[in-house]
């Protein structure tokens, strides 16, 4: 039997624990083991860990919040959505937070995002008052919306169609320059030496011949009515030559001036400079 350094000091025997005691201490200690590893005992410790996180998520929606009331009071309403959606994020049943949303949109000008929010609210909240607030701001979202539109409608009807921005900065094309042939100087030649056959031949053919009905008497004989007969007949071969010298010519001043090549009109050769006046020099020009 092991004797304790204090008996040893004392001389006295250690008095001895009867046998329940340590049943009772082996009892209390594998219960103690059976409790700890328990699934219930386990699964309490996990709830109050998600019970931690919870309220550390409801405390920083909370803190955001107020951020984002604070931001709306100095107008800065960009900013307080993005507080409020980060709220959202971590409260995603706050219903404050939704509705608070949706008044910012509307506060906005924006009817689409503030109708979103606030049906969205209209779903999970009971509150008959809360819910007749909501139904009224709703009713705002749709007046809005038509005093939009029909802005937009007058807008269209009475702007004209601008032009985009590319056809506004592109000149328009330059008109085909117009293109003229230069007479030269053998299509005058020619030409003229047409008009002065063709009116040659025309002057000939058209002169007086004796006719089949010529008789001799009186001082008109047979040779007077042959030298008639013979000058119509030199004037008729004449007028032929001259019309055939017209033909030949006109096909030959047509042939020059086809062939010469067309050349671009300038503003030189559509309107030639006049020449200014004495009485003009020095004054400026008016209408």
């Amino acid at each position: 039997m092991c004797v304790s350094p204090r008996a040893r000091r004392t001389g006295r025997e250690p008095a001895r624990r009867p046998a329940w005691w340590h049943a009772a201490l082996r009892t209390a200690a594998v219960t103690a083991s059976i409790a700890l590893s328990s699934p219930g005992f386990a699964q309490s410790q996990g709830s109050r860990a998600e019970a931690a996180k919870a309220e550390a998520r409801a405390a920083e929606a909370k803190r955001l919040h107020d951020e984002a009331r604070e931001l709306y009071d100095d107008g800065e309403y960009r900013k307080a959505i993005e507080r409020l959606e980060q709220a959202l994020a971590l409260d995603p049943d706050g219903k404050e937070l939704v509705y608070n949303l949706g008044l910012i949109h509307e506060k906005l000008a924006e009817p689409l995002e503030a109708e979103r929010w606030f049906r969205r609210y209209l779903e999970v909240e009971t509150d008959p008052v809360l819910r007749e607030r909501t139904q009224r701001a709703l009713k705002r979202i749709e007046g809005v919306k038509r005093d939009q539109a029909a802005a937009r409608a007058r807008q269209e009807s009475a702007a004209p169609a601008a032009p985009s921005a590319q056809t506004a900065a592109t000149p328009p094309p330059p008109p085909p320059p117009t293109t003229t042939r230069p007479v030269g100087p053998w299509v005058w030649i020619t030409g003229g030496v047409a008009v002065s056959a063709l009116i040659v031949g025309n002057a000939f053919a058209i002169s007086k011949s004796p006719g089949n009905d010529a008789r001799t008497g009186g001082s008109v004989g047979v040779a007077d009515l042959q030298a008639d007969a013979d000058a119509a007949h030199s004037r008729a071969i004449i007028a032929d030559v001259s019309f055939v010298v017209a033909l030949l010519a006109g096909a030959g001043a047509a042939y020059l001036y086809l062939s010469t090549p067309p050349v671009p009109r300038t503003a030189a050769t559509q309107a030639p400079p006049r020449r200014a006046s004495a009485r003009g020099q020095g004054v400026a020009a008016t209408f």
